[in-house]
């Protein structure tokens, strides 16, 4: 039996939380005993017991790669619990934990879940070099949710031969029936004759929402075009703002948080993704594909692995309003693409992107550790 403590400084329930809750669900159990750590009061110890995970609450490590405390408070669990792995997720000071003298912990696990543009101290060549020694140092395998994570990586000097792929998997959301499709374009007062897209993601910068409000701006028409933006953040009242001033108020809507994100793609034709800053293996752009739902999205970060141009959706180049625009407009003047685009899309779930498939590939890292 191999023991693994999966550490996590969120408090709040992210792409890197869920991926730990997905793996533990799918991971062999006869194999693997698998304990979370998190932080005192994170919303994830609810998520993780109710999956019948076992967690342990840490102080000192709430939202925040490194502290001191935080090392402390670690080593001591490490040395309770005397785990065959540490599962670092984004936590700096369980690396280090884990490396102290008598910790009992043979391997550390390090995963990159997220991709943005490397900057400061560590893209200079002597910064490159102190990276790649306190890399190799605090961890002894690295694996990144896609090529892009990787790259980020390598790019501030990680040796490209310590880090693994291994791509996100999410567990398919139900295939809806007519009559439930027919009850969510009622829920959000869509018609069948119009084409919905939608996207659903924090309302922050990044994101490229506002590169959305002024694509549907630009376009000639938008006869039987709805636009849906599900989500809240500090994008929020500018957002509208800009929609009121453009007089969109009917054409793009705001959903605000949905707890069950589902509906909003029963009733949606094409997901849309925007982001120019932070985006890895996208976990909307996957729950989408697994309904047979195309992709409009930028070509930044993990999108050009999951969404490939013309097969099972639309790339655009990050930040091009007006190329986003073309797009939008293809898919309202043919939309038969939508259903070709779609059919894709499930195949390309299948084949690469199910949670079994990422929890297996994540299972041979340990083994190949241990």
């Amino acid at each position: 039996m191999i023991k693994v403590l999966m550490v996590i400084s969120d408090t709040n329930i992210g792409g890197a939380g869920k991926w730990i809750g997905e793996a533990y669900r799918c991971m062999d159990k006869s194999r693997f005993q698998v304990k979370a750590v998190v932080p005192t009061n994170s919303k994830l110890t609810e998520l993780y017991e109710g999956l019948g995970m076992s967690v342990i609450e840490c102080d000192g490590i709430a939202d925040q790669s490194f502290s001191k405390n935080g090392v402390k408070a670690l080593y001591r669990i490490f040395r309770k619990e005397q785990p065959h792995i540490v599962h670092s997720h984004g936590t700096m000071s369980a690396r280090i934990a884990a490396k102290l003298p008598f910790s009992h912990v043979k391997k550390v696990v390090y995963t990159r879940h997220s991709v943005f543009e490397p900057q400061g101290f560590f893209t200079t060549p002597f910064g490159k070099i102190i990276n790649r020694i306190l890399t190799a140092l605090t961890s002894d395998r690295i694996t990144a949710v896609c090529e892009a994570a990787k790259k980020n990586l390598t790019d501030t000097g990680v040796n490209p031969t310590s880090v693994t792929v291994v791509y996100n998997g999410v567990e398919p959301l139900p295939t809806p029936s007519p009559e439930q499709i027919a009850n969510a374009k009622k829920h959000f007062g869509v018609s069948e004759e119009e084409t919905v897209c939608s996207i659903s993601a924090r309302l922050n910068p990044v994101k490229g929402h506002r590169s959305l409000v002024e694509a549907v701006h630009k376009m000639k028409s938008r006869e039987n075009m709805k636009f849906f933006i599900a989500g809240t953040g500090t994008e929020e009242e500018p957002l509208k703002k800009m929609v009121a001033d453009y007089n969109l108020e009917d054409t793009i809507i705001f959903t605000g948080f949905l707890s069950n994100v589902s509906e909003l793609l029963y009733a949606t034709d094409v997901l849309l993704n925007c982001s120019y800053g932070t985006e890895a293996c996208s976990l909307a752009i996957l729950e989408a594909f697994s309904l047979g739902i195309p992709c409009i999205a930028t070509d930044y970060g993990g999108n050009p692995e999951l969404v490939k141009h013309e097969e099972n959706g639309i790339l655009y180049p990050t930040n091009d309003v007006a190329a986003f625009t073309k797009a939008l407009e293809r898919i309202q003047a043919q939309p038969d693409l939508i259903k070709q685009y779609g059919e894709q899309a499930k195949k390309t779930y299948e084949s690469a992107f199910t949670v079994e498939i990422m929890t297996k590939n994540i299972e041979k890292v340990y083994e190949e550790l241990l």
